[in-house]
């Protein structure tokens, strides 16, 4: 009969107390940005500069400027750390472009084709918990403690089309469309494993033989494969003066369509295991984005980039449907916030670029700087009050560094981004009564062709 007893509040706590509030898989950066290590040499301030290859990522409208055809492609390593606790990291391909540029109606115009890895979702971490409730006490007493273990693995990726085409000498309008779908990206996947230990724990000092000590596991493997989803990127560049240049780039809102198959496995200490295998729909919207974008350009030797991006983070929406038709919908950091108190995020990006013209060959040298602002949440008071969640702000900051080499029809180049935030990652990173401090690491080493 104990046994009975104590394998429901085992199986409810395995099976509720999950630690973090989102359901849905978070990364640590919830913003895209544009491909190749040249821009993220310069802090990611690359769209009013997007003169290469990887402009079709940064702004389209850029693509104006290639003289002749260029494919691209880059590598890039990831490596998280969360409270000092390093995930490893892993090396992953970042893009592959090529662009076209031709003259057709005596204006300028560029196509371009190009693969990214826009969402980076690999992380792991652990958080724990334990509590003691001592209300009957001296009669009993019970303690829980529960631990939860999460490991991410897969990304995002997109397969973009690009047009760009220079209305003025001085003014280009460009557009990309955006195909998400994991049957054409093969790179829109991705999975999770989630384990959550809890060990409950009663004593009865004056009659120690009803004491118990049961443990439960609820292991739950979540795989994501985006079905659908198509989104578009809308640009212009406007070159005020020779050494001035201007960007606007706007992204609406899109919504990704994702299959996902859940595995779950519960264990109780005294009972047999419990199987589960579900399928859901998942939706998930993320909102408007504009970016607003300068670069002076010194004597062609010297440019000096700054990007001021906004994003409407009220609208960034999870929506799921069980397999008994069952729909949910809420904001994608927590079920218990309101979206409307989700405040709009604002990204800031300064970049610097060098290059030194030398006999043989031309090398670059660029740094650059970061603040970035991205939806958060106030620690809950505890992890039996979910619901004392408030919507805030996490504040995140980065420096870069770069380089370049350059020789005949090749080009090559390399960056470090090292990037940070302290006590943010509520409900997403950790668990929702707790605050962690982040550090990420992201090299990215790339080579052009010009032909």
């Amino acid at each position: 009969m104990r046994n009975n007893i104590f394998y429901g509040a085992g199986l409810y706590l395995a099976t509720s107390l999950t630690l973090c509030g989102s359901e849905a898989p978070m990364a640590s950066s919830l913003v895209p940005i544009g491909a190749g290590a040249r821009a993220l040499g310069m802090g990611g301030a690359f769209s009013a500069v997007a003169d290469d290859a990887t402009a079709l990522s940064w702004n389209p409208a850029g693509m104006t400027q290639l003289e002749r055809p260029e494919v691209a492609t880059s590598f890039g390593y990831y490596q998280h750390n969360i409270d000092g606790k390093n995930d490893n990291g892993g090396m992953e391909l970042d893009h592959i472009s090529v662009v076209y540029p031709f003259y057709a109606g005596e204006m300028m115009q560029t196509v371009g084709i190009s693969w990214q890895r826009q969402f980076d979702l690999g992380m792991s971490y652990e958080a724990t918990a334990s509590t003691v409730d001592a209300s009957a006490a001296p009669f009993v007493t019970a303690t829980v403690d529960t631990t939860e273990v999460v490991q991410q693995d897969g990304g995002i990726s997109s397969l973009s089309i690009a047009y760009a085409i220079e209305v003025e000498p001085t003014l280009s309008l460009g557009v990309a469309l955006n195909i998400w779908n994991d049957d054409f990206t093969k790179g829109s996947s991705f999975s999770q494993r989630k384990k959550v230990t809890t060990r409950v724990r009663t004593d009865f000092p004056t009659l120690p033989f009803l004491n118990t000590d049961i443990t439960s596991k609820d292991t739950v493997t979540r795989d994501y494969d985006v079905e659908d989803g198509y989104s578009a990127t809308i640009s212009a560049r406007w070159q005020v003066m020779p050494a001035l240049a201007l960007s606007c780039i706007w992204k609406p809102a899109y919504t990704l369509n994702i299959d996902t198959s859940i595995s779950q496995l519960s264990q109780v200490t005294g009972n047999p295991d419990v199987q589960k295998n579900l399928t859901e729909k998942h939706e998930t919207t993320y909102p408007d984005s504009i970016t607003i974008g300068t670069a002076w350009r010194q004597n062609d030797t010297q440019t000096f980039s700054l990007d001021i991006n906004w994003v409407d983070w009220s609208n960034y929406l999870f929506r799921k449907e069980d397999s008994t038709g069952t729909v949910d919908r809420f904001h994608i950091l927590n079920s218990q916030i309101d979206a409307d108190d989700v405040k709009d995020g604002y990204t800031i990006r300064a970049g610097y670029e060098h290059v030194f013209i030398l006999p043989s060959l031309v090398t670059v040298l660029r740094t650059g700087f970061l603040y970035e602002q991205l939806p958060g949440l106030s620690p809950a008071l505890s992890l039996d009050t979910p619901e004392t969640v408030e919507a805030s702000v996490d504040e995140y900051y980065g420096i870069t560094i770069g380089a370049s080499i350059f020789r005949r029809d090749w080009l090559y180049d390399a960056s470090v981004q090292y990037r940070w935030g302290n006590d943010v990652g509520t409900g997403s990173l950790t668990s929702i009564d707790n605050e962690i401090d982040i550090e990420d690491i992201t090299i990215r080493a790339g080579i052009t062709f010009h032909f």
